[in-house]
């Protein structure tokens, strides 16, 4: 959860895993063959070669390499007090490039290493410190040369004092800071700061201890205090919109079209009347899903983009305690939770109709009596890795369309009713494992329970209020006095006097509005990479759901496939384990990019 989603090292086990499922077959099917070309070359020349890249830049002493280490989850980076490298260090994590330059006030032949690398970047991590580097000028100066180059700057503020989530007082002097750099930022010409910029400030020192720590609670507790996880959400989300990512997913994309393929010709080998249909069955279940998961991907980014968007208001609009800020938010998190469960019930309800409406069809074209192993081996003709010859058993197909149809309609008479409306109080329930009745028996309860609740009341709430709430205060705009107000309050009728009194009034209300407006804007910020943090959740919530439905609708044909022998048995195992790796590659791609609207 506190490091960047590890896609590189799941992309290489599915690649091998659809090799040890095809390989087999390639060399008495040359279509299979190309197919194995054509994923390798997909691997090759756009997965390997695409590498996103996060460059971190800043004043020397500011934590870069100790923030660098956590967002790899190991002490790669030399941290040390004094500048240590003149070149741009490059460290390779599970598909990233997380990039160390010379920082601000390193000599001008390493500071123009730092600028011809900046092409290279996707995403620049602009670290400073609370103790005082944030206030000097050349950052700011280096900040605009970054922003003029047209890149995504994330300001990182590394908490050395340890006051982030300690005290109200801490929490409203990291507030001032945080109000200081966007001035800052201001002054040397960098526009619209509120709005296209975030300040996340977190605590490395406090996250390496969380990372170290054996005793699980007193983890939990330096991990959710160093405010790493935030950081690493911040990244992921911005990641996600760029350029690097939107070749990622285009490739997992090419590399499913592939493998419908690969399924294709190897279920042509299976060519057997009896088995065909049951294929059949499976190809659209899968074909369904994706479908579905694709729909619901969308589904969820607009519900959650809109609670993203209405959350500032609601919040401002309750200005009080944290435990009613977060009731607030639990509500409309609840809101979102109930809309998913009831459509995803819908769509389940339809695809079981379907699945069941192909059964049909298939137990009609299953009109050949039972076939005997030998029959079976020679429709499916000699394999590479020998005669084909089954020995004993066979494949009933009618009994394995009779058994799918048992199940689906279990499934159908088992199906949730369209839950009622969660509460904040059931969603309470339901994430602490406690609820019983129609929450607890809705489609997705166990996903719920685990990935959606974990995420709900471990990040998406809890933490990201707890630096604004003490902030967040009663609107004061600039007021101007009238002067006989004025004289009635001083007792005087001096008119320099009575000035410099308006003018120190009103320079306090400015700087009140301002820093209103700056934790105002900085509110809006979480609450969107909250919200997209939760989409991405429910997604992959969705899939599992999707997933546990498929496992159950594939049942008796893994049963029936176990009771078969020899290569019939391999083929029918090798067909589903494709069908099966496609729905991972489908759940990684939908993890790391944006759904596209229907």
């Amino acid at each position: 959860m506190y490091q960047l989603k590890d896609f590189r090292t799941k992309l290489e086990e599915l690649h091998t895993e659809v090799h040890a499922h095809v390989d087999g077959y390639a060399a008495a099917n040359r279509l299979l063959a190309d197919d194995g070309k054509r994923l390798a070359a997909i691997y090759e020349h756009d997965l390997y070669k695409e590498k996103p890249e996060i460059m971190v830049y800043g004043i020397y002493n500011a934590g870069k390499s100790s923030i660098i280490n956590e967002l790899l989850g190991e002490d790669r980076a030399k941290v040390a007090d004094v500048p240590t490298t003149d070149r741009v260090d490059l460290y390779e994590w599970n598909g990233y490039r997380i990039a160390d330059t010379p920082g601000v006030g390193a000599p001008i032949q390493h500071e123009k290493v730092t600028q011809e690398h900046l092409k290279n970047a996707d995403v620049v991590l602009f670290v400073m410190s609370t103790t005082g580097s944030n206030e000097r000028s050349q950052n700011y100066v280096r900040m605009k040369d970054i922003a003029d180059a047209g890149k995504k700057i994330i300001i990182v503020l590394n908490d050395k004092d340890g006051k982030s989530g300690t005290t109200d007082e801490a929490a409203r002097e990291l507030q001032e800071i945080k109000r200081k750099v966007a001035q800052n930022m201001k002054q040397v010409g960098i526009a619209n700061v509120e709005e296209k910029y975030v300040i996340v400030v977190v605590d490395a020192k406090r996250a390496r201890r969380g990372r170290l720590e054996t005793n699980e609670k007193k983890k939990q507790v330096f991990l959710d205090k160093s405010n790493i996880a935030e950081l690493a959400n911040v990244i992921m989300q911005e990641l996600k919109r760029t350029n690097a990512f939107d070749v990622l997913g285009r490739s997992i994309y090419n590399i499913e079209r592939v493998l419908d393929d690969m399924i294709a010709h190897l279920g042509a080998m299976a060519n057997d009347a009896q088995a065909k249909p049951v294929q059949e069955v499976l190809d659209g279940l899968r074909r369904r899903r994706q479908s579905i998961q694709e729909e619901m991907n969308v589904y969820i980014e607009r519900k959650a983009e809109r609670m993203g968007y209405q959350l500032p208001d609601l919040i401002f609009s309750h200005k009080g305690s944290q435990e009613e800020v977060q009731s607030v938010v639990t509500e409309q998190v609840a809101a979102v939770a109930d809309a998913v469960q009831r459509e995803l019930t819908r769509k389940l309800r339809e695809l079981t109709e379907d699945l069941m409406q192909d059964v049909r069809e298939a137990q009609v074209k299953i009109a050949a009596p039972q076939v005997d192993a030998s029959d079976l081996a020679a429709s499916l003709g000699k394999l590479p890795d020998g005669d084909g010859a089954v020995e004993e058993g066979a494949f009933d197909a009618g009994e394995v369309m009779k058994d799918i149809g048992d199940v689906l309609e279990k499934v159908k008479a088992n199906l949730p009713p369209i839950p009622e409306k969660i509460t904040s109080k059931t969603l309470g329930n339901m994430l602490s494992g406690t609820a019983t009745g129609q929450v607890a028996d809705a489609i997705v309860k166990s996903a719920v329970k685990t990935s959606i609740g974990k995420a709900v009341m471990g990040t998406a709430v809890g933490k990201f209020l707890a630096p604004i709430v003490p902030v967040v205060g009663p609107a004061i705009s600039v007021i101007t006095i009238a002067w006989p107000i004025l004289k009635g309050i001083f007792g005087k009728d001096d008119s320099e006097d009575i000035q410099r009194q308006v003018d120190a009034l009103n320079a306090q209300a400015r700087a009140q509005e301002e820093a209103r407006q700056q934790v105002r804007q900085e509110l809006t910020q979480k609450c969107r990479y909250m919200a997209a943090e939760l989409s991405d959740t429910f997604k992959e919530a969705v899939g599992m759901a999707l997933q546990d439905y498929g496992e159950a609708i594939a049942a008796p044909v893994k049963a029936q496939a176990e009771k078969m022998e020899g290569a019939a048995k391999e083929l029918q195992a090798d067909l589903m384990a494709l069908q099966d790796l496609g729905n991972q590659y489908e759940a990684l791609r939908t993890s790391i990019t944006q759904a596209q609207p229907a």
